[in-house]
């Protein structure tokens, strides 16, 4: 596919830690996802969270979106207790990063809270898509 040309061609010429490496290594990630090849997905997903956090920064945004896309994966994979923590990263990074009523903010808010919905904290979830619903009616 191109997107794998693309992450192969700016790794041989970049390097593995090059941010457009990194973003390459996070878009082909996301086409295998969709695929369904998790396995191979979620390694290549996961090189670009440590790559973008290693180079980037723990906060920077386009960190925050790797791991918002592995958290998204992980519980594709079935790994809802490790896409948790992942989303719960995202989502306080993003907080910080951006602001607590930004868009991607409240998007990893209440993607953590299906999550926590899913793994049987029903209250904590609803405590959550109550503070996602307040901030997106204050941003709109």
């Amino acid at each position: 596919s191109v997107l794998r040309q693309a992450f192969i061609g700016r790794e041989s010429l970049l390097g593995s830690w090059h941010p457009q490496t990194l973003a390459s290594a996070n878009n082909l990630a996301g086409l295998l996802w969709a695929k369904g090849k998790l396995k191979e997905a979620e390694q290549l997903q996961r090189h670009a969270c440590e790559g973008r956090e290693f180079v980037l920064g723990p906060y920077h945004p386009q960190t925050m979106v790797s791991l918002n896309n592995f958290a998204g994966l992980l519980r594709a994979a079935g790994k809802g207790q490790e896409a948790e923590q992942c989303q719960r990263r995202a989502a306080m990074g993003l907080e910080r990063s951006l602001g607590p009523r930004h868009p991607h903010t409240l998007t990893a808010l209440g993607a953590l809270a299906l999550l926590l919905e899913e793994a049987g904290d029903g209250d904590a979830a609803r405590a959550l898509q109550e503070t996602v619903l307040e901030g997106r009616e204050q941003t709109l």
